[in-house]
């Protein structure tokens, strides 16, 4: 898969779509898919044209908080079978294009097959443009257009808003639903204060990547995978009010993993929320809930049969 930012050459034969593409749920699949399947029959190149990062990022002033990293989006893409991902710079000056500027814009490098969107898109200063005035300009600029249905789940239309509300909501199983994957928890270790240790639950303190949206408060199973092998993981998002720590965290208890991770960057992939964080009376108290807890995670896991990936290994 190729990134690019700017292109001098000439340009090249493509069918495209055009978005953010936040989390890559099953509507982004079906139009990227859809790209990706006609390109290859005609014997031409697919391609994403993105943004380096969320257009309301601009409007607003405040970072949007992220369902994928661009290091996972770029990772999905291309497992996806996207050839070309043409990535814009979303500045003042880009955002005041209006739609025919931007069209001409994508004409200067591509030579533009067919142009793949969803029936809600928008684009384009004040997102004056829309599927309308994409097909009244096919002609124009000798490209087809084609409208893809949108994805539905349980009567709602699934969006990257929505999935960022069903996550903060903590409800992971709408989530994967709506994404057709698992949400992920993406940081680095870091030194902790060794609570878990000193109750027989060692943890991994992860520092999440400061564009990743995490989930709401609580007790999380999931699964890590370090060294080509997935490990059951026991997952804390939030404080630790038992010990007097009300400070936002996330701890991973890898089960059955015994080796060093700090400074190691893992992704721990969410199954299932378990339960609230609760104040008990004693580190004793906690101990005892951690084993139900991990006793949870693990069944819940266990019927999830991603483990059999490492039967394969």
């Amino acid at each position: 898969m190729i990134i690019r930012k700017d292109f001098n050459g000439e340009p090249l034969d493509v069918f495209l779509t055009i978005g953010f593409f936040d989390g890559i749920h099953l509507g982004h699949r079906r139009i990227i898919g859809e790209v990706v399947k006609k390109a290859r029959s005609s014997g031409v190149r697919s391609c994403v044209v993105t943004f380096d990062h969320h257009p309301s990022e601009l409007f607003s002033g405040k970072p949007v908080k992220l369902l994928t990293s661009w290091e996972e989006k770029r990772e999905i893409l291309s497992s996806l079978g996207v050839e070309i991902v043409q990535v814009f710079t979303f500045d003042y000056s880009f955002s005041t294009l209006h739609p025919h500027q931007f069209l001409q814009k994508l004409s200067n490098i591509f030579n533009i097959r067919e142009i793949l969107v969803g029936e809600e898109f928008t684009f384009g200063y004040k997102r004056e443009g829309n599927v309308e005035f994409l097909s009244k300009n096919q002609h124009k600029f000798g490209y087809r257009l084609k409208i893809i249905p949108s994805v539905k789940l349980n009567g709602e239309k699934i969006s990257s808003s929505l999935l960022r509300k069903w996550l903060s909501e903590g409800k992971i199983k709408m989530v994967i639903q709506g994404m057709g994957r698992f949400p992920t928890v993406v940081g680095k270790v870091i030194a902790g204060r060794g609570n878990g240790k000193k109750i027989g639950y060692p943890t991994a303190n992860l520092q999440p990547q400061p564009q990743k949206l995490l989930p709401c408060s609580g007790v999380y199973a999931g699964f890590t995978k370090i060294e080509g092998r997935i490990y059951k993981t026991l997952v804390n998002i939030g404080g630790r009010p038992t010990f007097g720590d009300f400070t936002p965290g996330v701890e991973a208890h890898i089960i059955d993993f015994t080796g060093e991770l700090y400074g190691r960057t893992l992704s721990v992939e969410l199954i299932r929320r378990i339960r609230d964080i609760q104040v008990f009376p004693s580190s004793v108290a906690l101990s005892n809930q951690l084993k139900k807890d991990k006793d949870v995670a693990e069944r819940i896991l266990e019927r999830s049969g991603l483990l059999e990936y490492n039967k394969i290994k």
